[in-house]
């Protein structure tokens, strides 16, 4: 090696090795001192890691992933609560844990969690509609089962519709009304009768005194007829029966 090379290595080695080692003593904690981390002697909580300084100063606590806190003391962080969770926005469930969360799909969706798909239960099997009487309608995370027509009930069951009305099967009352339902009839006594409507009978509207005529002090007379009734002006009276006017006497 050439003398002026030797010289200058010299020099450099005078001037940087005793800056290596007050960097070296900078970050090396003096022995004994400030040591809590590696002695286990450190006020961490269980769920926080103990750092030691570089500078040598006393050792920190940091408060794990999924806690909170001053790292003495570390609370669990509820992500599902807070949204801060990594589950799908639809078709999955959060469910927190201790330090963190788990995602699993709902019903009726597919995947990891973390992205969910819907399930075509039309299309891919597990729907339950009655077959041939009911139509499936897939619906995020589910189905819907509709009765085709002429058909009636929960899509799941349906039954044949049978116009009892039309088909002159019912028990109504001659006086009463039939009015067809979904599994069934009703029946209603018409107007000016009472009853069930399997069985009707005459209201008497004179009697009751339901009707509009006149009254008989004025010349009116109410008389019943089946379902109604009828109005008129009794003798020495003229008018429409619900409105009756004496007649003159002619006196000549």
């Amino acid at each position: 090696m050439k003398p002026g090379r030797r010289a200058r290595l010299s020099a450099w080695s005078l001037t940087a090795l005793p800056l290596c080692a007050l960097l070296i003593q900078l970050v090396r904690p003096v022995a004994g001192q400030f040591d809590e981390c590696p002695a286990g002697t450190h006020n961490c909580h269980v769920n926080a890691m103990c750092l030691l300084r570089p500078s040598g100063g006393p050792s920190r606590c940091i408060c794990l992933g999924g806690y909170t806190g001053s790292g003495i003391v570390c609370v669990d962080i509820d992500e599902c609560t807070a949204g801060t969770h990594f589950c799908a926005g639809q078709g999955s469930v959060c469910t927190n844990r201790d330090g963190g969360h788990n995602c699993v799909c709902a019903a009726g969706y597919t995947g990891d969690g973390t992205r969910c798909n819907d399930i075509n239960e039309c299309t891919e099997g597990g729907e339950d509609c009655a077959p041939g009487t009911a139509v499936c309608s897939n619906t995020p995370g589910s189905f819907i089962c509709t009765c085709v027509d002429g058909y009636t009930g929960s899509g799941k069951v349906c039954t044949l519709l049978v116009d009892e009305c039309v088909l002159g099967s019912h028990d109504c009352h001659t006086q009463a009304v039939c009015a067809d339902t979904a599994l069934s009839f009703t029946c209603t006594c018409a107007s000016g009768y009472t009853g069930s409507g399997q069985r009707c009978t005459d209201l008497d509207e004179c009697t009751l005194g339901s009707d509009d005529c006149a009254v008989s002090t004025s010349g009116g007379v109410c008389s019943n007829t089946p379902g109604s009734f009828a109005c008129s002006c009794a003798d020495g009276y003229t008018g429409s029966g619900k409105i009756c006017t004496i007649i003159p006497v002619d006196e000549c």
